[in-house]
């Protein structure tokens, strides 16, 4: 495994080196869960704050207590996502709704196919030459600003989509930690002055712990988005 930095607050900090995880500067005998893309393990913290071992079948990624993130890999997730993927992790599953079934209505019946001399032959078709000249509807090339230059690969491999009735908004989805996540940019003047973080809604309607900020917003296809909307600074 290569060499993986963890980024916490105060001054708390960790690596992973060949498998091998160390942290330091947590609280003391401090029972904690250390969150991997597809498992979490319990650790607690000696006299120091420190605790050293393995993650033996996954990729660590963050420590969280309860849920409140201290520390992050930032080299494989960013904040918001760490402490959406914790929240998620900690909320029980929604029960699943079973759909009603509807009674299909008959299907219509075909008129009688006309008499074959009454069929008029069929019209050729002539297409246009095709054109060498550049597509007049190509995009202009986006400035992102270190906000938001994170999100680029994501617009830049996946296709986009209609999430929201949200015009001026360009949107895609994405698995992030296992989990179903969106996000969003607005651009201005070839710019990209706003971005969204967006996790799939799930449970209740009241915003998980760990995911302050987020508000709650529907899809146009029924689904549910806990989302986080965030200005750009002018000066990046």
């Amino acid at each position: 495994m290569a060499y993986g930095r963890f980024t916490g607050e105060g001054g708390a900090f960790g690596w992973c080196l060949d498998g091998r995880i160390t942290l330091g500067g947590l609280p003391a005998h401090a029972d904690l869960t250390l969150v991997g893309e597809r498992e979490q393990i319990p650790i607690t913290t000696d006299a120091q704050g420190a605790w050293s071992g393995r993650m033996v079948h996954d990729v660590p990624l963050c420590v969280a207590r309860e849920s409140r993130v201290l520390l992050y890999d930032e080299s494989r997730i960013g904040a918001p996502a760490a402490a959406a993927l914790v929240a998620v992790r900690r909320e029980p599953p929604a029960p699943r709704e079973e759909p009603v079934p509807r009674e299909q209505p008959p299907a219509p019946s075909e008129p009688p196919p006309p008499p074959m001399e009454d069929v008029p032959p069929p019209a050729s078709t002539v297409y246009r030459a095709p054109s060498k000249a550049p597509s007049v509807d190509a995009l202009p090339s986006l400035a992102w600003p270190r906000q938001a230059e994170q999100l680029k690969p994501y617009f830049d491999t996946l296709p986009p989509v209609r999430l929201f009735d949200a015009p001026g908004w360009r949107f895609v989805r994405a698995r992030e930690a296992g989990m179903s996540c969106c996000f969003g940019i607005r651009p201005r003047e070839d710019r990209v002055a706003e971005v969204l973080y967006g996790v799939r809604a799930r449970g209740g309607m009241i915003p998980p712990k760990g995911l302050q900020g987020y508000s709650y917003r529907q899809a146009l296809d029924g689904a549910g988005y806990w989302v986080l909307q965030v200005k750009m600074n002018n000066e990046d």
